[in-house]
């Protein structure tokens, strides 16, 4: 099953041209990733050239498209020609940094006039004084480093990045840009592939997104009757428990099957993969339920929660030591 773009759809209407395949188009295509316009909209495709002020892209579907580099994200374009440089010069390089100056990326600025100093010494002084210029603060080196994190695929740290951004420099004009890119980091840490995007019809992602959620509410529970049994809240660390087991069931529930209906291509496959470190965390979760209702020598419940947990890893040493131990007090 396919999803189109939807969220974008006005956009490449207006901007986006039908092309034939590029010529020289190298026999190994370029990775899919997430292309940010710069409202924060993403686009799944692969950059096949930067031809001056316009992208050459293919979508996953083979459709051949171009749009205006001006359209995107100027931290992206940034990036984009970064990799592409082969023969690198004085000049490109100065260029480029004139770029991030003119669109306010002063901290990727400062790296491009540190290259021109590395390549050429001579050049010492003048790039002290074009660092000098530069406006350095907190906010410009998160930004940086949130696209780095991007770039890396590294979703969780580009959103921290960006929230902190966010929170700690509300006034700075980078925060309204950090705004508008943190719900793709969020987004993006809870699917974990770009790709899926195309893979999952919109209702499902959104089920794969809640799910996840539940399984966060399903931890932190459990971190919280730990915490009412140590302060010997009996009631309370019991109720608190199973509540955690049915936001970990809900979760399994929705994951397993979502993947029953996505089984082949990108998205079955990474809905196993969600559905198998879901899995891991329930049989963690599953030692520490028998654990606890062990130490309340209430062995039918622990036998339970052990039963269950082997359910899903058989193999599972500490889980099959317990079911031992409750056998044996049994």
């Amino acid at each position: 099953m396919r999803i189109a773009i939807a969220s974008i759809a006005a956009v490449l209407a207006s901007l986006a041209v039908q092309l034939p395949v590029f010529a020289g188009e190298a026999a190994q295509k370029p990775p899919l990733e997430g292309l940010l316009f710069r409202n924060g909209e993403s686009l799944v495709a692969r950059v096949m050239e930067l031809a001056g002020p316009r992208l050459k892209l293919e979508l996953k579907d083979g459709k051949k498209l171009e749009i205006g580099a001006s359209e995107f994200e100027p931290a992206q374009i940034y990036q984009i020609r970064v990799r592409g440089f082969k023969d690198e010069s004085v000049k490109e390089r100065h260029e480029l940094a004139d770029f991030c100056v003119k669109n306010g990326l002063h901290a990727f600025a400062a790296r491009e006039y540190e290259r021109i100093g590395k390549m050429n010494p001579e050049l010492a002084d003048v790039v002290r004084i074009w660092l000098e210029k530069l406006e350095l603060g907190e906010a410009q080196k998160l930004y940086a480093s949130a696209w780095d994190s991007l770039a890396a695929r590294d979703w969780k740290g580009a959103r921290e990045k960006f929230a902190s951004i966010i929170e700690k420099h509300a006034t700075d004009p980078l925060a309204k840009r950090a705004q508008a890119f943190l719900p793709y980091a969020v987004k993006m840490s809870h699917l974990g592939s770009e790709s899926l995007v195309d893979g999952l019809e919109a209702q499902a992602q959104k089920l794969v997104i809640f799910a996840e959620k539940k399984a966060d509410e399903a931890k932190g529970l459990e971190k919280a009757a730990l915490d009412f049994m140590k302060a010997g809240n009996i009631t309370k660390a019991r109720d608190t428990i199973e509540e955690s087991e049915k936001s970990f069931s809900v979760a399994r529930n929705i994951l397993k099957a979502l993947h029953d209906e996505f089984q082949t291509g990108e998205a079955g496959a990474f809905l196993k993969e969600r559905l198998k470190v879901l899995e891991r965390r329930m049989v963690e979760f599953y030692v520490t339920a028998a654990e606890f209702y062990i130490e309340l020598k209430s062995w039918k419940k622990a036998k339970d929660k052990t039963e269950r947990g082997l359910a899903l890893d058989k193999e599972s040493k500490r889980l099959r030591s317990l079911a031992e131990l409750i056998n044996k007090a049994q």
